[in-house]
């Protein structure tokens, strides 16, 4: 099982540059609390707000990222991780929405990420990590 976290989903919806290589995982196990598809959301809301996305351009985003949630990644309910996300989040000084995908991968080994620090970070914590920055993935 894969972790995959917001940065990485949304990329993959808004087409970011390395999208395709975040899509190439998709046939793979992979899963995520349900604070993904809130985080994505919001990243395809920002898009539109920032980027200049129209409105039916933001509309299919969020139908894909629906796709997503009922078909491809298995949701796991944020609070089976929000204790061991918290003390990740107090000791490392970080957001606690990234330290939940953490506390996630460190029960399935891998987390794939468009985001360099928490990539680091999840290395740091002994998870295997697979980053797409840019148009190519590194694993870790």
């Amino acid at each position: 099982m894969i972790v995959i976290d917001a940065s990485s989903v949304s990329k993959l919806l808004l087409k970011e540059e390395g999208w395709e290589s975040v899509a190439s995982y998709l046939d793979q196990n992979l899963c995520a609390t349900g604070f993904v598809l809130i985080e994505a959301a919001n990243a395809i809301w920002k898009h539109k707000h920032k980027k200049g996305f129209t409105s039916g351009e933001a509309r299919v985003a969020f139908e894909k990222l629906e796709e997503i949630g009922k078909d491809i990644v298995l949701l796991e309910p944020v609070e089976s991780y929000l204790e061991e996300g918290l003390n990740i989040a107090l000791k490392e000084d970080m957001p606690i929405y990234d330290a939940i995908y953490l506390a996630q991968a460190r029960k399935y080994g891998t987390l794939l990420t468009s985001d360099g620090p928490q990539g680091k970070m999840a290395g740091r914590y002994g998870i295997r990590v697979i980053c797409v920055l840019g148009g190519t993935a590194t694993k870790s």
